[in-house]
């Protein structure tokens, strides 16, 4: 995906943003929009209804999660709440135009009404889910879409499964030993485990910085030729392992011919971002500043590599704040 247009997504009315990159970096003030910015962009790149859909309510429940929700059971209401009032999404993408309707628990795609938008076509009324069950709703985790809350043990076994069958286990082990020192991982009962000095242990017993790193890095080696989206890329991993992490992130990214787009809150993050760029000299990634004009509308300057290694240079304000 090189652009986006994004129409009366949450806090966006109207948002166009061109010339993304392979790796994308959106940066901001608290509460501008980084991560409804993201979830647009991994909601635009559903390449069919089924994927829209489960896509849709896999944003809302992440959301909906980081915001302290933490069980389903005590918090259904809620979450259905959420669920059936998220039927004003309009987001203008290469895809056709399309009204998707519940009707006995089957998804039909209606006939598309009116003109095409000059640069796409636009989602309307896309999902109308007010008789649908909670139960009869599974609500995935996959790999693509990355957030604070993506811990789970059936995902982490996902990914390690997915490195065996892509053949990118060892390439995965070989960066998790320069990073941390870890051996290897690999699925013992059902549980992700770690070896390390030819003992075992659970991954859960680790940092969050640990599990991002397989989060990030896994997702990347196993999705050749797609799109990863992650919420907070920084989450847990030290600032002086964030040079490293980077450098590892260009390189697979390329290799593997992934499109990133990570939101963060960290000075450090940004710096360190803009250091590994330039070192590597990797032009295709970019810095996404969002920000909001006096109406109070947001706007998005986006920073090619040069444009970007200009403004850190200067000291400019370049921040995630």
């Amino acid at each position: 995906m090189n652009k986006i247009n994004i129409k009366k997504y949450k806090c966006f009315d109207s948002l166009k943003v061109e010339s993304l990159k392979r790796v994308n970096l959106i940066g901001g003030k608290n509460n501008v929009g980084k991560t409804a910015f993201m979830e647009a962009c991994y909601i635009a790149t559903s390449q069919n209804t089924q994927q829209l859909y489960m896509r849709i309510l896999e944003v809302e429940v992440h959301r909906d999660f980081i915001n302290h929700l933490r069980s389903f059971s005590s918090k259904r209401e809620t979450i259905e709440k959420l669920i059936k009032e998220n039927v004003d999404i309009a987001i203008s993408t290469d895809l056709q135009k399309i009204l998707i309707k519940q009707n006995q628990n089957r998804f039909e795609v209606l006939p598309s009404q009116g003109s095409p938008m000059p640069d796409g076509f636009m989602y309307e009324n896309l999902v109308s889910l007010l008789d649908l069950s909670f139960q009869d709703v599974k609500f995935p985790f996959s790999p693509n879409f990355i957030t604070a809350i993506s811990d789970d043990n059936k995902l982490y076994n996902t990914i390690i499964s997915q490195l065996k069958f892509h053949y990118k286990y060892d390439t995965f082990n070989t960066y998790i030993k320069q990073m941390y020192g870890i051996d290897k991982i690999d699925t013992i009962s059902d549980q992700p485990h770690f070896s390390s000095n030819n003992k075992w242990s659970k991954l859960s017993h680790y940092g969050q910085g640990i599990k991002t790193f397989v989060n990030v890095l896994g997702s990347i080696l196993c999705l050749k030729d797609e799109a990863v989206f992650i919420d907070e890329i920084e989450n847990g991993i030290h600032y002086s392992l964030l040079d490293q992490f980077w450098e590892m992130i260009l390189r697979v990214s390329k290799e593997q011919n992934v499109q990133l787009f990570a939101t963060t809150h960290s000075k450090e993050c940004i710096e360190s971002y803009a250091r590994v760029s330039e070192k590597s000299e990797e032009k295709e990634i970019s810095f996404i500043n969002l920000s909001q004009n006096k109406k109070k509308s947001i706007v998005a300057i986006i920073l090619d590599s040069e444009m970007f290694q200009s403004e850190i240079e200067q000291n400019h304000e370049v921040r995630a704040w």
